[in-house]
């Protein structure tokens, strides 16, 4: 007896882009034929969750407040799981998953198992300042032996992060990210996370092997968990 598909929900609005990314995503890694082929979804576009990085360096509870409400509005919509496009957000997954009865998915757990079977070593981590300064990734990464090597100019990933929050995803942005990478690349690192889900954005000419986004890995988890096979996309 085919079982049916689970209801994803999405946790987003942080930004709005980059939540249209993930859905967008979803329906594209998901084999399919026919509408009914595709994953019910109940998305969630809370454009009004304070400013994460904010709200962490100052050491507030605005944003974590405003993220257990929105989980549990995506649980009450009948979602069967939670996932959410943003990476800074990460900081409060318990305190999210602590406040509905649904499973709430771990894009940076997920993310560190997909570079612990690609065998990586060590990444360079390009992120926001709060995802940096509260060592989000690296308290994740490092437990799969897995070592995170920060940019040297992060006020210049921050920037691009607000540029292209503000509609910004021009060469102009790619530009800067790619000269943070060089400069990752002489200490040797060959491998990149994407750790802010804005940052995808300057990226969308084509797969870069070197690049690892997130997002990618958060939708093929979302899929599976909704009971299909995705597509190979890696």
């Amino acid at each position: 007896m085919k079982m049916p598909m689970k209801t994803i929900g999405i946790l987003g609005g942080m930004g709005p882009e980059a939540t249209f990314e993930l859905y967008g995503k979803i329906i594209r890694y998901t084999p399919s034929e026919k509408d009914q082929d595709h994953i019910p979804c109940v998305i969630f576009s809370n454009t009004q969750v304070p400013d994460r990085t904010e709200s962490i360096l100052k050491g507030d509870a605005k944003a974590v407040k405003v993220l257990r409400d929105s989980a549990k509005v995506l649980e009450e919509a009948g979602a069967d799981f939670i996932v959410i496009p943003c990476n800074t957000a990460h900081h409060w997954i318990k305190e999210i998953q602590n406040a509905v009865g649904i499973p709430v998915v771990d894009m940076i757990e997920e993310t560190a198992k997909y570079l612990k079977g690609r065998r990586c070593k060590r990444i360079g981590l390009l992120a926001t300042t709060g995802t940096i300064r509260t060592c989000i990734y690296e308290k994740v990464l490092e437990a799969y032996g897995i070592e995170v090597i920060k940019p040297a100019n992060q006020e210049n990933i921050m920037g691009v992060i607000k540029k292209v929050k503000a509609g910004d995803t021009s060469e102009r942005q790619r530009e800067i990210i790619e000269k943070e990478m060089a400069s990752l690349k002489e200490k040797g690192i060959a491998t990149f996370v994407l750790g802010c889900t804005e940052l995808p954005l300057v990226f969308r000419k084509g797969k870069r092997k070197e690049i690892v986004d997130p997002m990618d890995v958060l939708a093929a988890t979302a899929i599976g968990l909704a009971g299909k096979k995705p597509k190979n996309i890696f």
